[in-house]
């Protein structure tokens, strides 16, 4: 049986500390999941919490989520090509590294490259002195000193001539340098400004030798040297003396692979990095051990030539290899684990778990074998009997370990004397079954199985051989399914069983012997439609947690029959949850095939771990769960693999605090270059904003969710979920400060912005106050010279019509004037010529006749003259004159003709025009001839009333109206009456009341 190879639980002793080689659980990163290039020659964690990594194809930004890449453009003044490496932070935000053997900066806060003031030197190393504020460069033969600002200060030549003299330095101690000259090195001193050759030994005869330097020990004073062919060197600086590092105590080589990097993981161990994988040297015992890339292992280092490695902030160990980025999590070191193993298939896995009496932990596959795993030795054993296969259920029954499965027969492993027995007490009572699925022991010793294809719950009490079943369809039993594979006791001893065929939890309740089922669909608090239970848990307080097929979790509250419920959206990695268990301190640990998941009720919150957090897997496909109370361990099975660790630990190592960054900027869609401000004057223009940013956490940087507010735009945060933008719109003037945090999914605490950006966008220039009070006054002037204008024009126009108006007044009083005068006088003298020959002629009858007829015309000339001239006359163009008139003429009309006469009028004072008096009066006296010549009237009434502003005249008479046999004599008369009213725009009525009534109505302008 092989022995599992395993990694020790320490706590760590320095940046990574190691005490036992064992199975390296890494996790790997490639181009598959976003990386520039797999070729990963330098790696660096920089101040704000960002990996990057400088490939031979790029330049490479991880924040835990996601890669971010830059390259060269296609006219790039900077770089030669997208080969990188030596990555080196030179100050918050600002990287250096080495691109065609040029030294550039690259800006991450723009992510720009930009040239140095030594960019144009070709250079071979970096590196910076132990007081941070010199930096010695190796270029052209010599080594610079630069500042801080990089700008040469000083420099260093070789005592050997030639090009090439300096190719190399490095410091060792606080002002030494060591200087490579073609094949020798040499010691320089800063404060003397002297240099020693060193006596260390390469003369190889026969051989192209060329040595590295790889690490300085300061502690014991000594140097580490590699060659390509011929391994690894020391030489100690107190006594001279070289060594070539061959094999170790236990035999291994050191190396036999070239050496591109020496790191002191602690006091004890180092690690070198070569082209054929990594050695761990263990310094106390002289031992190696050697860590390779195997293309059937995912957890293992992605490629065996491994250039590069830093370590992060939460001490995890970064590899960059020629097959892309290995990360070996902290976490793991807490880990033990057992792989490839246990006996399983695709379709099988690890199922069930228990610790024997013996100590010792034992473990079923699925349908497979049942083995022990010695907790002192981590020896793993089958059981050998012909009866372990098919296995599915393991129980602690007092000295031994028994097994369920295919078949009604139970296999017993007796933990201290180590033999098995068969039993096969169960057969009468389960003949034809499948499989016995269950099997445990109750508080009080009583034992419990179920089985299968109808076979119910059987239960033997304690200290007894009599046994009781419990089958669906029986008076105590309203259970829906016929068996359960899963169980909880809660404190008070009562059982609580659930199965994946229906989502209904059954209880049994331990004083009444009876069976009861919980519906969920009746229970306040269930979010959603239930699917089958594939475990059950109790806490001490008396609460169920029960765990679904694909729809979360619930915590059940018996006593008031309500419940809690959470998925994905509360923090869980999945809803399909396969696992429940509890541990000392009543945290919950939840198995999902998505990863393991912590619920710490007191914080109310989901803490979750994947192979990126560390586990050697996180496909925990079945409830195979174990919590040691007497170790404080957790044993977990995942597919094949088996493992346990302190969950103190691992919960104390992922409790972190991760920083938030505004890491982009977007003006009207363009990239803003913030150049590291945090207040901001921006453009009028300048109002559509897109925020992007992230939460650093290069462990759990996939289970960050975000929330994000803009003050002075936004009432209150705006969720955003694991999305990492944020997008504002055509925003007005103003000042704003965006700020944004995040949190791990299930998780309460908050992390936010460090420094929120603030900005203030500007008003433009037709809305700020002196334009605004300008165009005020503008508008101000505008108006008053548009009314004024209007008004000039309008009192033109009324003037215009006024004169006009005047003209035509005056023309109508010359032509009143000039027909009186001049039509009156000749009327006048016709009369009396007329009445003149009437007196000479008075013999003659029939000349007297016609003169009488003259004579009548004359007056009647001269009276229809007068109505005329009356009308023309703009003296008489009111309502009074009208009135005045009308009177005067019906009265003496009236009076001619024997008819009494009744005037009334209630009439204001307004203006009429001539040719409107001149129609109401025609129709007036038309209107009186009418009931003169046809009424047969004594009396006619006559009302001028003003109305609003209209004028209604009614004329009515006394006679005998307007027969309709007499209509057509008048129709001539009724139609110019009409006429005439339409003309002056008025309406008149004819109608017979008591006599003929003439109704007019006239408005009137004012």
């Amino acid at each position: 049986m092989r022995r599992s190879l395993i990694i020790a639980i320490l706590l760590f002793t320095g940046p990574f500390g190691l005490a036992q080689t064992g199975q390296y659980v890494f996790t790997n990163y490639t181009t598959a999941q976003g990386l520039a290039d797999n070729q990963v020659q330098s790696l660096l964690t920089d101040s704000r919490g960002f990996l990057w990594a400088a490939t031979a194809e790029g330049l490479s930004r991880f924040d835990g989520r996601n890669f971010k890449n830059y390259y060269a453009n296609r006219h790039d003044s900077v770089l030669q090509d997208n080969t990188f490496r030596n990555l080196v932070e030179y100050k918050r935000g600002h990287l250096l590294l080495f691109n065609a053997n040029r030294l550039v900066g690259f800006n991450t806060f723009t992510g720009t490259f930009y040239s140095l003031p030594v960019s144009h030197m070709t250079g071979s190393g970096l590196t910076r002195s132990a007081t941070g504020d010199t930096w010695y460069f190796s270029a052209g033969g010599k080594v610079y000193l630069l500042n801080n600002q990089l700008q040469v200060t000083d420099s260093i030549m070789g005592p050997e001539p030639g090009a090439g003299n300096c190719t190399m330095v490095a410091p060792i101690g606080p002002q030494g340098l060591l200087l490579q000259c073609k094949d020798h090195f040499y010691q320089y001193n800063r404060a003397t400004r002297s240099m020693t050759l060193l006596a260390v030994v390469f003369n190889f005869p026969g051989t192209a030798f060329m040595p590295f330097f790889r690490y300085y020990d300061a502690a014991r004073e000594e140097l580490y040297f590699a060659e390509y062919s011929m391994g690894l060197y020391r030489y100690s600086m107190r006594n001279g003396h070289t060594e070539r590092l061959l094999v170790a105590a236990n035999g291994v080589p050191y190396t036999d692979a070239f050496v591109y990097q020496m790191v002191a993981a602690n006091d004890s161990t180092w690690w070198l990095l070569t082209e054929r994988g990594i050695r761990i040297w263990n310094r106390v015992t002289n031992q190696i051990s050697t860590i390779q890339a195997d293309k059937n292992n995912p957890t293992g280092l992605a490629g065996n030539a491994v250039f590069a490695t830093c370590t992060d902030r939460y001490h995890n160990r970064w590899l960059g290899t020629i097959g892309g980025i290995s990360k070996l999590n902290a976490s793991s070191l807490h880990i033990v684990s057992w792989s490839q193993v246990f006996k399983t298939s695709e379709g099988s896995g690890l199922m069930s778990l228990v610790k024997g009496r013996d100590a010792n932990m034992y473990a079923s596959v699925y349908l497979g074998k049942a083995s022990t795993v010695n907790t002192r030795t981590r020896e793993v054993k089958e059981w050998l009997h012909p009866a372990n296969t098919g296995n599915w259920n393991l129980f602690v029954r007092g000295e031994e370990v028994v097994r369920t499965g295919v078949g009604n027969r139970l296999l017993a492993y007796n933990t201290l004397n180590g033999q098995y027995k068969v039993l096969n007490f169960l057969q009468p009572f389960y003949p034809d079954v499948e499989l016995v699925v269950m099997g445990f022991v109750h508080s009080n010793g009583d034992e419990w199985y179920c089985a299968n294809r109808g076979g119910g719950f059987v239960r033997k009490p304690a200290g007894s051989n009599v046994f009781k079943t419990y089958k669906k369809g029986d008076t105590c039993c309203p259970f829906t399914s016929s068996y359960y594979t899963s169980y909880a006791e809660d404190k008070k001893g009562n059982l609580w069983f659930g199965v994946n065929k229906t989502d209904k939890l059954v209880k049994w309740d331990m004083a009444t012997d009876r069976f009861s089922e919980v519906d969920f669909e009746g229970v306040k608090g269930v979010q959603r439609r239930l699917e089958g239970i594939n475990a059950v848990a109790a806490d001490v307080g008396g609460n169920i947690w029960v765990a679904f097929n694909g729809a979360g979790l619930v915590q059940y509250m018996p006593a008031q029959n309500t419940a809690q419920h959470y998925t994905i959206a509360d923090g869980l990695p999945g809803n399909f949850i396969t696992g429940l268990r509890f541990d000392a301190k009543q945290r919950l640990w939840i198995t999902t095939p998505k990863g393991l998941s912590c619920f710490i009720g007191s914080e109310n919150k989901f803490v979750n771990f994947r192979r990126e957090d560390g586990l050697p897997a996180d496909n925990f496909t079945d409830y195979c769960n174990y919590y040691d109370t007497a170790t404080n361990r957790l044993w977990l099975g995942a597919h094949s693999v088996l493992m346990q660790f302190n969950p103190d630990t691992l919960l104390s190592a992922s409790r972190k605090q991760f920083p938030v960054y505004i890491d982009e900027l977007l003006l009207n869609g363009k990239a803003y270059d913030t150049n590291g401000e945090t207040a901001l004057q921006l453009k009028a223009s300048e109002n559509n904003l897109q925020f992007h940013f992230v939460g650093v956490d290069l462990d759990k940087g996939k289970d960050i969710e975000y929330s994000y507010r803009l003050l002075g735009a936004d009432a209150d945060w705006n969720p955003t979920g694991t999305n990492q933008t944020a997008s504002y719109a055509n925003l007005k003037p103003g000042e704003y400060s965006f700020t944004v945090r995040g949190r791990y999914k299930g998780d309460n605490h908050w992390n936010e912005v460090a420094v929120p950006l603030r900005f203030t966008i500007a008003t433009p220039w037709n809305r700020s106050w002196w334009f605004l009070l300008l165009a005020a006054a503008a508008v101000a002037g505008l108006i008053g010279y548009l009314v004024k204008s209007y008004y000039t024009r309008r009192i033109e126009r009324e003037r215009g019509l006024l004169e006009k108006q005047k003209a035509i007044e005056q023309e109508r009083t010359r032509i009143a004037t000039d027909m009186h005068d001049d039509f009156g006088a000749n009327l006048s003298r016709i009369k009396f010529l007329s009445e003149k020959m009437k007196l000479t002629g008075k013999k003659d009858t029939s000349l007297v006749a016609e003169l009488n007829k003259i004579s009548g015309y004359s007056d009647e000339m001269a009276e229809k003259m007068g109505e005329i001239v009356w009308a023309l006359n703009q003296r008489y163009d009111t309502l009074g004159d009208l009135v005045a008139f009308c009177r005067a003429y019906a009265s003496e009309y009236l009076e001619a003709h024997t008819i009494s006469l009744v005037f009334a009028e209630m009439t204001g004072e307004c203006k009429l025009a001539g040719e409107t008096r001149r129609n109401i009066f025609l129709v007036l006296k038309e209107g009186l001839h009418n009931t003169v010549k046809h009424a047969n009237a004594t009396r006619v009434q006559i009302s001028f009333r003003q109305e609003q502003k209209r004028l209604r005249i009614m004329i009515r008479d006394n006679g005998r109206g307007m027969p309709e046999a007499y209509t057509r004599p008048f129709a001539n008369g009724l139609a110019n009456m009409q006429k005439r009213i339409l003309d002056a725009g008025g309406e008149i009525r004819l109608y017979n009341d008591g006599g003929m009534v003439v109704d007019i109505v006239i408005p009137l302008e004012g």
